[in-house]
């Protein structure tokens, strides 16, 4: 108990830190738009909105991690599964994917033709938008993002793989524990607040599948996660 009451005041401690980021950003910008003594031409004023549009973003994106481990805690977390695929899955994220690693190279190989799984759409699509999320936060600029499926037996493997700092061996077991972090200070120079992977370890169990990670310091990592194929 008293190691997870640590790990929810870091918790804290980091969420504050990184809702003044995107605050101080926006407030900042709004309150020189408003000037009245100064006329702004269009396109000045149009990038000043767009930083907006992008800090408030990133405040939504932490908000909605920190509501839904509240619902984890609370085992409110709902899953709405329906038979369908992990390319259907890939489609109806398409675009967030791309605005995730607009400064990557991201490469997806998901073919059409995979079999049906018994899946929440929304849900497991969450999951791969965490992974390549968390992978853009750990791979610097210009390097590749994979995003792949395939079959394996009876179960359906999706990967993620980036070609980043990786995790030290010490930090793997536990990488997916709830308010656990790696290096906080790296970590949180990078940004989000810690809870992304956690989330997507419960709602790929709430599947019967399982998740987990390869990796090496300095050459990057691969998460993984599985979901069985309907007989």
């Amino acid at each position: 108990m008293l190691e997870i009451n640590k790990l929810r005041s870091a918790l804290l401690a980091n969420v504050s830190h990184e809702l003044k980021t995107p605050l101080s950003a926006i407030r900042g910008l709004a309150d020189t738009l408003v000037q009245r003594d100064v006329q702004w031409d269009s396109e000045v004023a149009q990038g000043f909105l767009s930083t907006i549009k992008r800090e408030s973003d990133t405040l939504n994106r932490i908000i909605n991690d920190l509501v839904q481990m509240s619902q984890i805690e609370a085992v409110l977390l709902s899953i709405e599964r329906q038979n369908s695929t992990v390319s259907v899955v890939m489609i109806n994220i398409k675009e967030e994917l791309r605005d995730l690693a607009k400064n990557h190279e991201l490469y997806v190989n998901v073919p059409s033709n995979l079999p049906m799984v018994d899946i929440d759409e929304v849900r497991i699509g969450q999951v791969i938008t965490n992974l390549v999320k968390n992978a853009t936060h750990f791979s610097e600029n210009g390097t590749m993002i994979s995003v792949e499926a395939a079959t394996e037996n009876d179960q359906l493997i999706t990967t993620v793989s980036d070609h980043g700092i990786g995790i030290p061996p010490e930090h793997i077991d536990r990488i997916f524990d709830r308010f656990y972090r790696v290096e906080p200070g790296v970590a949180r120079n990078r940004g989000g607040i810690g809870v992304g992977l956690s989330i997507c370890k419960t709602i790929v169990e709430k599947h019967d599948g399982n998740i987990w990670v390869q990796s090496q310091p300095g050459k990057g990592s691969k998460f993984c996660f599985s979901l069985p194929i309907d007989s």
